[in-house]
């Protein structure tokens, strides 16, 4: 379980992420990365699904706690947002050798 006080140690706790949740229908499950955005509203995160360090990268509206509909795949784990709180960037595997050889861009 993943959550986060925003703002201070004395605010309210907010759940971010439920693994166990998330992995219940799953054969195998981790959750790889976390990166939430500079505005505090959206969180991008990875999550690999057969144990190949094959990373589909999701974003989550913090606000809502919905997760929104773009899915990149094949990716490495590794994500990190610009400052605009809108581009995400993020590497892609090789498909053969499933090392990371580009690095790409999501907005």
């Amino acid at each position: 379980i993943y959550t986060r006080k925003k703002g201070t140690l004395d605010a309210d706790e907010e759940l971010l992420f439920d693994c166990n949740e998330m992995a219940k229908d799953q054969a195998y499950f981790k959750l790889g990365s976390i990166a939430i955005s500079p505005d505090n509203k959206l969180a991008a995160f990875t999550t690999d699904l057969v144990s190949r360090r094959q990373y589909t990268v999701q974003i989550k509206d913090l606000t809502t706690g919905n997760i929104l509909q773009d899915t990149i795949i094949n990716t490495t784990g590794s994500i990190t947002w610009a400052n605009d709180n809108k581009t995400l960037f993020y590497a892609l595997k090789d498909d053969v050798t499933l090392r990371s050889h580009k690095i790409c861009k999501h907005v």
